[in-house]
């Protein structure tokens, strides 16, 4: 299976996933790669889980590389929701999104 970690070239999707893990590491959160993550068409899907404490697991949300019209775009997250030109506060924008949804 190819994975997107093997590329070396598009840097908005290296910070996004290193933003990524860091948020969930301090909000305890579980980050998950399906197995089509990197395939052909995905858009680096990657699905934000709580960990089980034994209650059960609850999904929080998801990221997909895609653009306002839906097409992929690894400066952006889910349609266009989140701006990752620029590098400004990638980070931050992706704790936001997420402890929005929790």
């Amino acid at each position: 299976m190819k994975t997107y970690e093997n590329v070396t070239l598009n840097i908005y999707y290296t910070e996004r996933q290193r933003a990524i893990q860091e948020v969930c590491n301090e909000l305890n959160l579980e980050m998950f790669k399906p197995n089509y993550h990197g395939e052909k068409d995905d858009g680096g899907t990657v699905i934000i889980y709580t960990k089980d404490n034994g209650n059960g697991i609850k999904q929080v949300c998801h990221f997909e590389s895609t653009d306002v019209n839906g097409h992929m775009d690894f400066a952006f997250l889910n349609r266009g929701q989140i701006d990752l030109r620029g590098f400004k506060d990638i980070k931050n924008k992706i704790k936001k999104y997420i402890e929005e949804r929790l």
